[in-house]
């Protein structure tokens, strides 16, 4: 698993089990989804439509 790594990833993970290494990953990705979804959500709305303005124009 650590040969299709990174490498700052993989030397921060490399000293873990398996299991260990699965759990650090899935939090790690579980935080930047997170981050994308609240900007994707920021984004949104800041795009506010004006009222009596066509949501296609």
């Amino acid at each position: 698993m650590l040969i299709t790594m990174e490498q700052d990833i993989k030397l921060n993970l490399e000293t873990l089990h398996a299991h260990e290494m699965l759990l650090e990953l899935k939090t790690l990705f579980a935080q930047q989804a997170e981050q994308e979804l609240l900007q994707t959500t920021r984004d949104f709305h800041s795009c506010k439509q004006e009222e009596r303005q066509s949501v296609s124009s």
